[in-house]
């Protein structure tokens, strides 16, 4: 019996100290029918991609642009290029572990219209888990809904097969957030299966664009949940007390200043006195979780949003 071929994607841009261990966890895979595809995103440093590869003996089919045009370009050229029936993103400072291919490709069953997901780890430089994802089946009930007030997701998790990229690329204007938006254009289209092991190790690390563009990053996610600002209240009118201050709260404690006030303002709008004293004290709560970053809240909700 064949076994479905599996796309591994890995774009890089400069920082590529963590490539040979990225690569690595591709070729310690248990399931074998692997094509890997690096995208140098004009990287200075091509001639170290090309000796980590040699150093590992392993094939990889390399496409080489000549100016830095963001991860989405990136990957829509090596989505493209791909043999594969399934594709997975793989940042270059993340890793796999072993049997990650194998038990997705199993939970799919050869199925076209199924993207396989899993939980994952958060690492640091030292390979230390600082936590985890600890996603159940319950947050795939609604996914868009979850999509929108949890950060719990991590695409690298995603084994999605090549058909659902047909006339579906990311988006190239969005540098920061392709990820979500992809994620929530999936979440209307495919049906999602669970595979409930950390089969995925995120590293957190001072280069990450996340940390060195923060300006940018938030900028960008301010504009792009604002798109959502009408399916943000409706979570919230539909919610009963507590899971109407959950959201409220959550929404507040993105951090995102335009998506706050453009909330705010809309509750003042629709003129709910409930939703409005919720959302008044909500906010004045997170206002002193981010005063007082070191207290025991800011630790909770840290760990409890995964932010």
């Amino acid at each position: 019996m064949n076994k479905d071929l599996v796309t591994v994607i890995i774009p890089v841009f400069n920082n590529i100290k963590d490539l040979n261990d990225s690569l690595k966890s591709v070729i310690d895979q248990t399931y074998d029918n692997i094509e890997i595809i690096i995208v140098d995103d004009g990287s200075n440093n091509h001639n170290e991609i090309l000796t980590i590869c040699k150093n590992l003996k392993i094939e990889t089919k390399i496409i080489k642009l000549k100016t830095n045009m963001g991860v989405s370009h990136a990957l829509n050229m090596a989505i493209i290029e791909s043999n594969g029936k399934y594709i997975n993103w793989l940042p270059h400072d993340d890793m796999f572990c072993s049997t990650k291919i194998e038990d997705q490709i199993n939970s799919l069953q050869g199925a076209n219209d199924k993207v396989s997901i899993t939980n994952h780890a958060i690492i640091n430089i030292n390979k230390i888990t600082i936590s985890t994802s600890n996603l159940n089946k319950k947050d795939f009930n609604n996914f868009k809904e979850s999509l929108l007030i949890k950060d719990k997701y991590n695409y690298g998790t995603l084994l999605v097969p090549k058909k659902l990229y047909e006339n579906n690329l990311f988006d190239e204007k969005l540098r920061y957030v392709q990820d979500y938006d992809m994620f929530i254009k999936l979440a209307s289209i495919a049906r999602f299966t669970f595979v409930n092991k950390n089969l995925f190790l995120s590293k957190v690390h001072d280069q990450q664009s996340s940390k060195k563009y923060k300006e940018k990053w938030i900028d960008e996610k301010n504009k792009f949940y604002i798109n959502f600002i009408d399916d943000y209240y409706k979570i919230i009118i539909k919610k009963n007390l507590i899971n109407m201050i959950t959201v409220i709260f959550y929404i507040h404690y993105k951090n995102l200043l335009m998506l706050s006030d453009l909330l705010t303002k809309k509750i003042k709008k629709n003129n709910n006195l409930k939703i409005i004293i919720v959302n008044f004290l909500i906010f004045k709560i997170v206002k002193f979780i981010f005063l007082y970053k070191n207290n025991f809240l800011w630790n909770y909700f840290k760990q409890k949003f995964n932010k």
